[in-house]
């Protein structure tokens, strides 16, 4: 393996790591097995029925305590999805007037008043501003994400998001009513100048307050890289 396909597979990987955002947490099984019986997200029934569904395209509320179950499943196996299905969870860990914290594992996320992640890499602050509230079909916003590896250096994604329509979408949690986001654009390793384009799908369902699937394709050098979707499995309240 020459030197420079190592540097592509590592950026490559990098831009999944971005994807996932926090693959390090996750829960591994090989491709094709189902997760062990002592996973701590196991299967869960489909969500009841529920009255009246929320479609507010508003900021929502969230509370300590709520809690989102996902799985992250890659579409192919490369260098850039090298692993199986896996799962994770997010949970409100705090809520005050200047923000939410999350927790996602070990990790920490602090997100400002309208719900956009904070981040610094580098001595750079950026706000990741997935859900541009409130939500109005055909609205078009510029993001940009950041993520700081040891290995590579930083990364940085630069997209172009829109607002989509309210649309049923269905997840193992359940049957939602979900706006879609499409966002594209390109991602760089800063280190060795990589570059090419990226493509993310989220539906966003105001019940939940949160995406309830999000499918993400990215290309290296016009190929496949990053090949994956994530979906609710479970959403729970205090």
């Amino acid at each position: 393996m020459t030197k420079a396909f190592q540097k592509a597979a590592l950026a490559c990987s990098l831009a999944t790591f971005l994807a996932a955002g926090f693959a390090q947490e996750k829960q591994q099984a090989p491709e094709g097995a189902s997760l062990p019986a002592d996973d701590p997200f196991p299967a869960f029934p489909p969500t009841p029925a529920r009255k009246a569904p929320n479609s507010s395209p508003d900021l929502p509320k969230l509370v300590v305590g709520e809690r989102w179950f996902y799985r992250l499943s890659p579409h192919r196996m490369n260098a850039c999805n090298p692993s199986g299905a896996s799962t994770f969870s997010v949970v409100v860990q705090s809520v005050g007037d200047d923000g939410v914290t999350l927790k996602r594992g070990s990790r920490e996320i602090r997100l400002n008043s309208s719900l956009g992640e904070l981040q610094e890499v580098n001595s750079t602050r950026n706000v990741q501003d997935t859900f541009n509230f409130p939500i109005v079909p055909g609205k078009k916003w510029e993001q940009r994400m950041l993520v700081n590896s040891q290995i590579n250096g930083p990364l940085r994604t630069d997209l172009t998001c829109e607002h989509g329509p309210l649309e049923k979408v269905s997840v193992p949690a359940g049957e939602f009513e979900a706006y879609r986001f499409v966002c594209k654009g390109q991602w760089t390793n800063l280190t060795f100048g990589n570059s090419d384009s990226a493509t993310y799908t989220y539906w966003y369902s105001p019940e939940v307050k949160n995406f309830v699937k999000i499918e993400v394709l990215t290309w290296f050098r016009g190929s496949y890289c990053a090949d994956h979707e994530t979906v609710l499995l479970k959403f729970t309240q205090p």
